[in-house]
């Protein structure tokens, strides 16, 4: 055997294996760097979306505000593109969005969005909730404070009656009413005194205290 042709051979074995050694880093190294790119899009896109659903609660937010009654009936939506609920064609239509609201008899309202998408890492979703609750109605009017006493007690401001009115009355029940004639009541406290909220001025403000029991102070309706 020529020496020289055997060590040519073992010269082309280790050519053959480097340049397969190579070619398979290529390869791994290549799905590696699609997978980072693919990673970096999913993360992008989701950050997306959640910008796109916080729009979307917003949304059922200003609608509880006007109409918190009719805020499922009015709003909820499946698979219908976000830019089309949130009525801006410049969005992404990549997007869609599934909506839910779930109101319990204490007037909470939870809403779910839902969005879906596809990006190069397959399909994508992502979850967000708020709950919403009926705001007590703005009764105008003004604050009345009401101190039922057995005489004798010559303050007149709430911090005197609560320091040196020591006999005021408890559990009577004050009445007074709204701008709309609604009646709004509050029951005395250990001091005597009362708070109504609401109350209608003018130049007669009608206040009405009601004893829990017969009393011996000549006080009632």
């Amino acid at each position: 055997m020529n020496p020289i042709s055997n060590k040519q051979g073992i010269l082309t074995i280790e050519s053959v294996l480097g340049i397969f050694i190579l070619t398979i880093v290529g390869i791994v190294g290549g799905i590696a760097l699609i997978k980072a790119s693919q990673s970096i899009t999913h993360i992008r896109m989701a950050k997306k979306a959640a910008v796109l659903g916080e729009m979307v609660l917003e949304r059922y937010k200003a609608s509880a505000v006007s109409d918190f009654s009719h805020l499922a009936v009015n709003n909820d939506v499946t698979d219908q593109p976000v830019r089309t609920f949130l009525n801006d064609p410049g969005l992404s239509g990549n997007f869609f969005l599934t909506t839910r609201t779930t109101c319990t008899a204490d007037e909470n309202c939870l809403v779910s969005a839902t969005l879906h998408w596809n990006d190069p890492t397959g399909p994508s979703t992502l979850k967000l909730e708020k709950t919403f609750v009926q705001a007590s109605p703005v009764v105008p009017g003004k604050k009345v404070i009401v101190f039922v006493k057995a005489p004798p007690c010559n303050e007149t401001t709430e911090v005197g009656i609560s320091s040196n009115c020591l006999n005021g009355l408890r559990g009577f029940t004050i009445t007074s009413f709204c701008s709309n004639g609604t009646p709004v009541q509050s029951l005395t406290d250990a001091n005597g005194l009362a708070v109504l909220e609401g109350v209608q001025m003018g130049e007669n403000v009608v206040v009405i205290a009601t004893a829990p029991a017969p009393s011996s102070y000549n006080i009632g309706t």
